[in-house]
């Protein structure tokens, strides 16, 4: 005779990642030792997963109600921003840029016990689940300039100035100062 008692499964495991963008270049002027030139572009990423362990994962807490929970996860998110970047370069000796970056990102996670031994589907919630709802924003600006003393050499000399907000933290930002020499054979 058969039974109907469930079958142990693997884990399931889902995850999508997407990214999409939109760029606009604009040579403003294509003078040689005179260029200029425009470039602002728009993105888009989403992302999620979802995260059911399987009937024969080892349970990782046991309630008092007497069943055997496996821990379960749900998230997801998207970003959304602008980057802009103008360079102009005056003369074949000096050449200078300047941009900035803004994003933003919003998402959701739902995190908690199931019962390991409910079944195919395992939508038996057992116990509170950690859920949250979370924003964040990413901004950064750079100037930058490129000198040509010589033929053989350039010197690369620029200053960014980055900030992150997230959830739950004190809003952090930095100033990073860069400098390159560069030997061209």
């Amino acid at each position: 005779g058969g039974t109907n008692a469930p079958q142990a499964e693997d884990d399931q495991q889902y995850t999508t990642n997407a990214f999409q963008t939109l760029t606009y270049n604009r040579s403003i002027s294509s003078e040689s030792d005179h260029e200029s030139n425009l470039m602002i572009a728009t993105y888009a990423r989403e992302g999620s997963l979802v995260y059911t362990p399987g009937g024969i994962d080892e349970p990782t807490i046991d309630t008092i109600k007497g069943t055997s929970d496996v821990i379960s996860e749900n998230r997801s998110f998207t970003t959304l921003g602008i980057r802009t970047k103008y360079d102009n370069r005056l003369s074949h000796e000096f050449m200078y840029a300047t941009g900035l970056n803004l994003s933003t990102t919003s998402g959701h996670e739902d995190f908690g016990p199931v019962d390991s031994t409910y079944g195919e589907h395992y939508s038996a919630v057992t116990g509170p689940h950690s859920i949250t709802n979370y924003m964040g924003s990413d901004f950064g600006a750079f100037i930058e300039t490129e000198i040509h003393p010589e033929e053989w050499t350039d010197v690369d000399v620029g200053v960014r100035y980055d900030q992150h907000i997230a959830p739950n933290v004190p809003m952090e930002s930095q100033i990073s100062p860069r400098v390159r020499w560069n030997f061209l054979f």
